[in-house]
């Protein structure tokens, strides 16, 4: 459950450096990562705003992860947010697939 939980934060941070890079933007750690999407794809609406609630949740588990000796990780907690992120590789294939 551990590397499932840490493949899906990570997923997450790449597609966000995906888009970020393919728009010439490099940031070196998450917070950069974050707060350069946040402003330049969410604010902007080029992503939708619950977007930014998915990256919050999993800049948290990224953290807890990274940072805490035991994460209990629950099944449910990786079924609701598995959707999530699905949906938002979805949305950053689809603005990237017009640039490759």
């Amino acid at each position: 459950m551990q590397k499932c939980r840490q493949q899906t934060v990570f997923s997450v941070f790449h597609a966000m450096r995906a888009v970020l890079a393919l728009d010439g933007i490099d940031r070196k750690h998450h917070s950069g990562v974050i707060s350069e999407f946040r402003r330049l794809y969410v604010k902007t609406g080029i992503f939708d705003r619950d977007v930014s609630s998915i990256i919050a949740t999993m800049s948290l588990m990224r953290h807890d992860s990274d940072y805490d000796d035991y994460i209990p990780i629950e099944k449910e907690d990786l079924d609701d947010m598995i959707p999530k992120v699905n949906k938002l590789i979805t949305e950053v294939q689809k603005y990237l697939e017009p640039k490759l």
